[in-house]
């Protein structure tokens, strides 16, 4: 046996008994509050029936900004964040760069992270701001983008974004979708593809 597959065995076993113990502490737990339909499901799907309810979270930062919004020509489409794989930053440069090369000029992608600048033509460049700063951010978009490909049981920004009064286009894989579905007309959720993506834009 190779020291690599005694390595392998040894981390199984080290989360198995992980995995245990937190089963055995969760099933002490009589109900649960869940911040979305999507850890219901992370929940149910580890844990099997559980009792509880979906109550969306906020937090004291929150409160209604929403005001008249003027448009210029070009829509700026928002992203705030790393250039991560699981929060659908490539999907997102890659719908946008499509779009662009069939011919749409009417669009910028103002991307705001603390990583190098991007080159392409179509991205507006900002440095990652603070919190104090969202606000005032958010007035220089017209939509936001949440494009996660990987389970989010939440995500602030959505909420905050909706605060100010900017809809937003968020994966199914974002838990504050279910925000979309209680109030429509603020923003469109897809279903984590190009496709998808590419079809709202």
């Amino acid at each position: 046996v190779c020291k690599e597959e005694v390595r392998e065995k040894e981390v199984l076993k080290d989360y198995s008994g992980l995995r245990d113990y937190y089963k055995g502490m969760f099933s002490k737990i009589s109900f649960f509050h869940f911040n979305s339909t999507i850890s219901q499901a992370i929940y149910s799907f580890r844990l099997g029936e559980v009792k509880g309810t979906v109550v969306s979270i906020s937090h004291s930062g929150i409160f209604d900004r929403r005001k008249k919004r003027s448009f210029v020509k070009k829509m700026r489409l928002g992203y705030f964040g790393g250039w991560d794989m699981h929060k659908g930053f490539f999907l997102l440069l890659q719908v946008c760069g499509e779009l662009y090369e069939e011919g749409c000029r009417d669009m910028e992608l103002h991307v705001y992270s603390d990583t190098e600048k991007r080159k392409e033509p179509f991205i507006i460049n900002h440095k990652k701001f603070h919190a104090g700063q969202l606000s005032e951010t958010l007035e220089n978009i017209d939509l936001l983008a949440v494009p996660s490909v990987c389970a989010e049981t939440f995500g602030f920004v959505v909420l905050e974004a909706l605060s100010c009064g900017v809809p937003v286009v968020v994966s199914d894989y974002v838990g504050a979708k279910d925000l979309l579905r209680a109030h429509p007309g603020c923003g469109v959720s897809f279903d984590g593809t190009a496709d998808g993506l590419k079809e709202i834009l």
